[in-house]
């Protein structure tokens, strides 16, 4: 099917390759209709001289006498360019695919899907195989579906397809705030046969069009899959608060994302459900956002949330989560939110694309609908355990294989891990941040001040001849970001997670924003923690709360409640003595061992007559 289109794209070139599609399919579409037989489509074709005019003049009489596809076509650019022959090939071509093949949904769809995912104009798909399951765990069964951000209709053929192989009737509502993707998906559905009356044109978020009496129309289902990232447009409006759909709080104008959970959960009636798309920074980022993030928690909206595979939307590979809204949970779900970890559920493809394999959105599914909990797959969570609303779902789930620089492959035993006596590391330390180095401090041999940034950290050993001195102006309050004697400081952005303990002997040394100090009280001794830290264990339960689109990064309250096996503070300085003093007798041994191999080979050179040629100025750190 491809390959047949292709000469079309041939002809009019890439940039009008969908457009030309669309008209056409639609032009053979209705030739010869039964319910509109005056457009005389027939006609048209066999004029001698066919152009893109007599192609504009058949669009004009669609629109007049097709309600569903009013204009729609103003959006939509037919080639001026093509030649009579070229057009009349693509019309052809056109009967061909319209009149034999067996499914015009599936192609028409993959080629949405394809051009609406890396067209020039406006990326505008959601993935087949997501499509498939958020229809699957909305299962919606009669009543009323709404797609708050249409593209390209994509979500709505899938579920008109649902509803056809389980015979359900559902009313189709919509809204799309591009000109283009709403033209699309009005064309594209009415190829398919599918009702399109209620997809409306306009900004969701600032002029949402599905209302009555001065109030938001409600649903049965909805679902939103918007531009993850952008800012909110026409924010003036947004603030104006339309039809009160942000009742839990104004967003802020960059919180695009949140906005639209907003406009879901607003858009849902009392018995409710719907799904969104929303990247992890929308499900952690604080302020503002975590405030309307608490009250959703409070009014117990969520029903499960379900991390996704990165890659599976060709132009990024955030990562992606789905969340659930439901407004009338069972009471067995009441008070808690389902997580289930589906990041290793893919397939891959060719070019690093991705797709949910269809036993896998089975296998999701499943695990939804019946509230299986599963080890290192899908946990129940209380939301009052849930802290400062953080909803990204390997927060609760740790997986129990990972890859560890020191250590290799690395599987925990999770149920071991369960039985052991741990309290959270804010029971027996402070914590403080880092300074943030500015342009306007500038780095100077003579400068007070020393700041540990992450290079200046080997081995689990602050280098010293590598730290940085700065001139720091004397109104910064440095006293809170000054190490003192065994502190711990751990590197809280990157995969690469270090961890050191700050000696004495040393003054106006800082912490560089890059790491958290961590101040044991009396009962935990800090070799004893930087020992558990650099452990697999540890290391992975650190990872495990790295979060971040760009840079991974480990929040300070995810440090604080990290679980920490506790041991009485005698058996603590007992172990850490042994083991420190074994460590530098095996250290000491192989640093003479390294130096007698060094002598060696002077003797050699010597031997070979070489020891005069060159001259070693500066041992290698790490030979």
């Amino acid at each position: 099917m491809e390959d047949t289109l292709g000469k079309i794209k041939r002809y009019v070139g890439e940039s009008h390759y969908l457009d030309t599609v669309l008209i056409l399919a639609t032009l053979v579409h209705l030739e010869g209709h039964k319910n509109y037989p005056s457009l005389q489509m027939a006609t048209i074709f066999t004029k001698p001289n066919l152009n893109h005019k007599d192609i504009a003049q058949a669009l004009k009489q669609i629109e007049l006498q097709v309600t569903e596809l009013k204009s729609v076509f103003k959006y939509i650019t037919f080639p001026e360019r093509i030649s009579s022959d070229d057009l009349k090939n693509s019309i052809s071509i056109m009967k061909k695919v319209i009149h034999e093949t067996d499914d015009r949904n599936e192609w028409l769809t993959s080629l949405l899907y394809e051009e609406g995912t890396t067209s020039y104009k406006n990326p505008a798909s959601t993935p087949a195989n997501l499509n498939q399951l958020v229809i699957q765990l909305l299962n919606p069964t009669k009543g009323s579906f709404y797609d708050g951000t249409a593209g390209f209709g994509g979500t709505l053929t899938e579920l008109s397809e649902y509803s056809k192989a389980n015979n359900n009737n559902i009313d189709i509502y919509g809204q799309e705030i591009n000109d283009y993707n709403w033209a699309v998906s009005k064309i594209s559905l009415f190829l398919k046969g599918i009702q399109s009356e209620h997809i409306r044109k306009g900004d969701s978020l600032s002029d949402p069009v599905h209302h009555a009496n001065g109030k938001l129309k409600t649903f049965d289902y909805a679902f939103v899959d918007g531009p993850f990232g952008l800012p909110i447009q026409n924010y003036e409006m947004v603030k104006k608060n339309p039809f009160n759909q942000y009742h839990l709080g104004i967003p802020t104008r960059k919180a695009g994302d949140i906005a639209l959970l907003m406009h879901l959960i607003s858009s849902l009636n009392s018995n409710g459900k719907g799904i969104i798309t929303m990247t992890d920074g929308a499900l952690f980022r604080g302020g503002n956002e975590e405030v309307i993030r608490q009250k959703m928690l409070e009014a117990d909206y969520i029903e499960a949330i379900i991390s996704l595979p990165t890659k599976l939307y060709t132009p990024t590979a955030v990562p992606i989560n789905l969340v659930i809204i439901n407004k009338a949970k069972s009471i067995s779900r009441k008070g808690k939110i389902l997580f289930i970890n589906a990041e290793h559920l893919f397939e891959e493809l060719h070019k690093g694309k991705r797709i949910l394999p269809k036993n896998q959105v089975e296998n999701i599914v499943n695990v939804f609908k019946k509230g299986r909990e599963l080890e290192g797959f899908s946990k129940f969570i209380e939301i009052p355990s849930i802290n400062d609303a953080l909803l990204v779902a390997h927060k609760y789930l740790l997986s129990n294989k990972f890859t560890l620089p020191n250590f290799g492959e690395v599987e925990i035993n999770l149920s071991s891990l369960e039985e052991l006596e741990t309290a959270p590391l804010s029971k027996w330390a402070t914590f403080f941040s880092g300074y943030n180095v500015v342009s306007k401090n500038k780095e100077s041999d003579s400068g007070k001040f020393q700041v540990i940034k992450i290079s200046d950290v080997h081995d689990g050993i602050i280098d010293f001849d590598c730290v940085a001195h700065y001139d720091i102006d004397s109104k910064v309050q440095t006293d809170k970001y000054t190490l003192q004697k065994n502190d711990v400081i751990l590197s809280i952005r990157g995969q690469a997670i270090k961890v050191a303990i700050m000696p004495g002997k040393r003054k106006n040394v800082l912490l560089s924003q890059n790491f958290i100090g961590i101040r044991c009280h009396g009962e935990l001794n800090p070799h004893y923690l930087k020992a558990y830290l650099e452990s697999p264990l540890g290391q992975c339960q650190l990872i495990s709360k790295l979060s971040g689109t760009t840079i991974s990064t480990l929040s300070r309250r995810d440090v604080e409640l990290l679980s920490i096996p506790m041991k009485p503070l005698k058996e603590q300085e007992s172990m850490m003595q042994v083991y420190i003093e074994q460590k530098k007798y095996i250290e000491d041994k192989i640093k003479r061992h390294k130096q007698e191999i060094q002598s060696n080979k002077e003797k050699l050179y010597i031997e070979m007559g070489i020891a005069n040629t060159f001259l070693i100025t500066k041992i290698n750190r790490e030979s």
